[in-house]
């Protein structure tokens, strides 16, 4: 299997269950694990104080940036090696398709085709077909 698959299967499966937890705390009206979480929300948010107002050394805020930087930058790698992926073949069909020649045996030229091409004479189409 594919890694990028894999990881986009979980993502979704991740979503799709974070997404049914929301719903399940709504219609609940209270939280799951709520006093646990509200600690860690005031953990979360010292820490973020702390981050942005200095009290970080700077040498782990130096690490963190470069640790984000080479996530987002494996990330972004992956996007383009999976668009890549769908180009190629994508490309090579295009390819064939503009060099391959046209056949003799097709059939009648649909309607929506006479209205946007210009007409051509015979002459010409017999040139081509040769």
């Amino acid at each position: 299997m594919d890694i990028q698959f894999i990881v986009l299967a979980l993502i979704v499966a991740v979503s799709a269950i974070l997404f049914v937890l929301r719903h399940a705390e709504e219609s609940r009206g209270q939280r799951f694990f709520a006093d646990a979480r509200s600690k860690l929300d005031q953990q979360t948010m010292n820490i973020y104080e702390g981050a942005v107002m200095g009290g970080v050394p700077h040498v782990w805020r130096d690490a963190s940036v470069k640790f984000i930087h080479d996530v987002t930058h494996g990330a972004v790698q992956q996007a383009v090696k999976g668009l890549r992926s769908v180009e190629r073949p994508l490309s090579r069909l295009s390819y064939k398709m503009r060099v391959s020649q046209p056949k003799a045996t097709a059939g009648e030229v649909s309607e929506f085709l006479k209205t946007i091409t210009p007409e051509r004479p015979q002459s010409e189409l017999v040139e081509k077909s040769v």
